[in-house]
């Protein structure tokens, strides 16, 4: 994290999680994969914004992606962008407002 300071003010940090194709592929509980992968999602979050302190403003959050399928990849990359998207121009509508 000693690249943070020196990056734009303007910076946004998103984590991609590959592989999770694989996860679904070698489960048959798919209730069970769930409770699992929300579990370690939320064990991520605390860990992200304790190695992020004090850039943890510009995490804008972990999206579960699969490079070999296409389905999946492209849901990921939409709803990556999207929390990407929103949080840049959230924050420009607060910097406008102060």
């Amino acid at each position: 994290m000693t690249a943070m300071p020196h990056l734009k003010r303007s910076a946004l940090i998103h984590i991609l999680v590959n592989k999770v194709d694989e996860e679904i592929e070698s489960h048959v509980d798919y209730r069970a994969l769930r409770i699992k992968v929300g579990t370690e999602l939320r064990a991520l979050e605390r860990t992200v914004k304790n190695v992020l302190h004090p850039y943890e403003a510009r995490y804008t959050g972990a999206t579960l992606i699969s490079m070999q399928n296409k389905q999946i990849y492209t849901l990921a990359i939409n709803d990556a962008l999207r929390s990407v998207y929103s949080a840049f121009h959230g924050n420009m509508k607060r910097r406008k407002a102060a």
